[in-house]
């Protein structure tokens, strides 16, 4: 298992320019493993939940029905 100590060993014997591109992965990590929903506007939420009621309610098409070219499904 890695260590903080030794993170910061490797860390301190990078060129600046790595530490540029190591910033914005921590960046992209920190989003990727954070709660990313906190930056969904009102709506964008509600049509979250909506369609996680879809969900549990069976209201959903298989994405195969969808865009096969008999498809008698209409998309409100």
């Amino acid at each position: 298992m890695v260590t903080v100590s030794e993170i910061n060993r490797k860390v301190s014997s990078l060129p600046v320019k790595a530490l540029e591109e190591l910033e914005k992965y921590i960046e992209f990590l920190t989003y990727k493993h954070g709660d990313w929903s906190i930056e969904l506007s009102e709506e964008q939420n509600l049509s979250l939940q909506r369609g996680l009621l879809e969900m549990d309610n069976n209201h959903i098409v298989p994405h195969e029905d969808v865009f096969s070219s008999n498809s008698q499904i209409m998309i409100n």
